[in-house]
């Protein structure tokens, strides 16, 4: 069975310095909020579409004949599979339109919300997020979204 051209790629989902430091720069200028967070399990909620198989891992208690016969088959994305943070990017673009934001088509990497004079802004670098925001509770709620 051969390897998807999908599996094979490595992407990244990773923002232009000029774009945070623009944001960086409106936040200073409008007085918004701003925090920065990093996604400690971002990369292990991915759903694997395609068959990623991986050799046994170290400590796994199996004779030395079963680790050379026998393989583990990955049904969710780990750190440095080349399809993780591809999977992670689709998840996080899916959560953020549930919370309003809508994706920059010149940028995806950036996620806007905009209501009646309050104004949100996530950037996404890789698994870290930059918020800002003159809505406390609309940052409160970006913040702890689930």
């Amino acid at each position: 069975m051969g390897i998807s051209k999908q599996t094979q790629e490595t992407y990244a989902p990773v923002s232009r310095l000029s774009l945070i430091r623009a944001t960086i720069s409106i936040s200073n200028k409008e007085d918004l909020e701003i925090c920065q967070m990093d996604v400690k399990t971002a990369f292990l909620n991915g759903e694997l579409e395609e068959e990623v198989f991986m050799e046994m891992p170290d400590g796994v208690n199996n004779s030395q004949d079963m680790r050379l016969t026998k393989v583990c088959k990955l049904k969710k994305s780990l750190y440095g599979l080349k399809v993780s943070s591809k999977k992670w990017n689709k998840n996080f673009s899916e959560e953020a339109r549930k919370l309003g934001l809508g994706n920059n088509l010149h940028d995806p990497c950036l996620f806007t919300w905009r209501q009646k004079g309050k104004l949100a802004m996530v950037i996404l670098y890789v698994d870290d997020m930059l918020i800002a925001s003159n809505d406390t509770e609309k940052l409160k709620q970006i913040k702890s979204f689930e």
